[in-house]
């Protein structure tokens, strides 16, 4: 199977996109992160509610293993084989995850999923198994993705007393992964019309919920709006890139998929590196807006830089 190039696009945009989102977050003093949500700038809040790199992410994660079980499936592999190839990548990345909490943060971090790549790692492993067991009967997969939003909507206090430290708790997580491996088919046909379509019942299900329960659209809560519009808003990407002929040798094209490529460097050396050393020199959240951008520019540009420096790796 070769490759998408709709799914490199996006891959690279999220990647890019949660570099500026964090290395802002890192030194400005007036970001979203640093000042109550009621106080923050419509800019900040947009990022955050609307065009958030997360979602972006893992429904293109969820596309991913989609494709990865079918390339392997393919080749004549055993399920049983890509099972435990999916064990040690995803195992490879919670392994990492623990590794970063001890170095940047705490172990209780890791422990409750609250670093984003071990979470990754638990969530990925979880739809792999999914995607192994209804291989060819993927209209499960809406079905449990509606479920979980429900559950969380309505029943995710009842979590609480065992979830209360986790910020990405399994209902409205694993919603994203199972929208991507849906789509993951039509996407790799470049079937623009059905991913439109899917795009515009998804908006049309998240108006109506508006209607009947009037919810914001908040990060924060990370509820059933946010991420109902949110994938839409993803599928909707897809679908308007497939309509598109990309080309491999523009310049976007070439430093979008650069980005989604070495996207485990990216934020391994951001968070490692650039997160340690604004904690260590006591300049966390000290800037004004204007400082802050400029800092942000050349920390993206010094990591690129950087990894275009280094020789290519299988892991990073």
């Amino acid at each position: 199977m070769e490759r998408i190039k709709s799914v490199d696009i996006l891959r690279g945009f999220s990647m890019f996109w949660m570099m500026v989102i964090q290395l802002l977050d890192f030194v400005s003093n007036n970001y979203i992160m640093s000042v109550n949500w009621e106080r923050a700038s419509p800019f900040w809040l947009i990022t955050h509610d609307h065009v958030n790199w997360l979602p972006y992410f893992c429904v293109i994660s969820g596309v991913s293993v989609w494709l990865m079980v079918t390339k392997r499936l393919e080749k004549g592999q055993s399920k049983l084989h890509i099972f435990v190839r999916g064990w040690q990548r995803y195992g490879y990345y919670i392994t990492l995850s623990m590794l970063l909490c001890l170095w940047c943060m705490r172990w209780d971090t890791f422990i409750w999923l609250n670093e984003i790549i071990g979470a990754i790692g638990v969530y990925a492993f979880i739809t792999l198994i999914l995607t192994l067991i209804f291989y060819k009967h993927e209209w499960i997969f809406p079905i449990l993705a509606v479920s979980l939003c429900f559950i969380g909507y309505y029943h995710g206090h009842k979590f609480d007393p065992i979830l209360k430290w986790n910020q990405y708790r399994f209902y409205w997580m694993l919603p994203m992964w199972f929208w991507g491996v849906f789509f993951a088919k039509y996407i790799a046909k470049k079937d623009k019309d059905k991913l439109l379509t899917g795009s515009i019942m998804l908006f049309l299900f998240f108006v109506l919920f508006e209607l009947i329960e009037k919810s914001e659209i908040r990060y924060s809560q990370r509820d059933f709006t946010f991420i109902i519009f949110n994938s839409a808003l993803v599928i909707l990407s897809f679908a308007i890139l497939s309509s598109i002929d990309l080309n491999p040798q523009s310049w976007i094209y070439k430093h979008l998929d650069y980005f989604g490529r070495h996207s485990l460097f990216f934020y391994v050396f951001h968070l490692a590196v650039y997160f340690k050393l604004i904690r260590y020199t006591g300049l966390f959240q000290c800037f004004d807006p204007l400082p802050s951008i400029i800092l942000m520019i050349m920390g993206i540009l010094f990591m690129y830089l950087l990894r275009r420096a280094l020789p290519e790796s299988r892991w990073f």
